[in-house]
């Protein structure tokens, strides 16, 4: 069962994402802020982080830098989830997140990404991630997720359904 750390100031978003996350068998732990994220990542590992960029007390940019200086975490992929300007979303995929989606996020294309992250990402591969949520439901990898459940978008797809 994989972990998932939930980063976000709201209460509401925390919430919908864990009950959902956890309804699909997902283990999950959650913050307020990135510096409560930081704590929880020494406490308990996990093998993804759901990170929003607008908080108090510590916002998810100053926590995309320090946790550089955690080895453990650094290793561990970053899917920020923010309704932050495009600008803020440069500086999270500079600062390495693995995925930048806008807000608001459907919970399908979340979990998509989530499984995509937790198949195909690794620490030395990390530049390589998915940078958009556009990016990502175009993917030659995430295409063949989707072509079971939902009616593909990939550009010249030929495949049936």
């Amino acid at each position: 069962m994989s972990r998932i750390l939930i980063v976000d100031d709201e209460p509401i978003i925390r919430r919908f994402l864990a009950d959902g996350l956890e309804d699909v068998g997902y283990q999950v732990t959650t913050a307020r802020n990135g510096a409560e994220a930081l704590i929880r990542a020494r406490e308990q590992h996990s093998d993804i982080v759901l990170l929003d960029l607008l908080m108090p007390v510590m916002d998810g940019v100053t926590f995309l830098r320090q946790r550089q200086a955690f080895p453990p975490l650094a290793r561990v992929p970053v899917v920020v989830l923010s309704a932050a300007g495009i600008d803020a979303l440069r500086i999270a995929n500079k600062l390495r997140a693995t995925a930048v989606l806008a807000k608001p996020v459907d919970l399908e294309a979340l979990s998509t990404v989530i499984e995509h992250v937790l198949c195909q990402w690794t620490p030395a591969a990390d530049r390589y991630g998915v940078h958009s949520i556009e990016e990502a439901l175009n993917s030659a990898s995430l295409h063949r997720l989707w072509q079971d459940s939902l009616r593909c978008g990939l550009h010249d797809c030929r495949h049936t359904l």
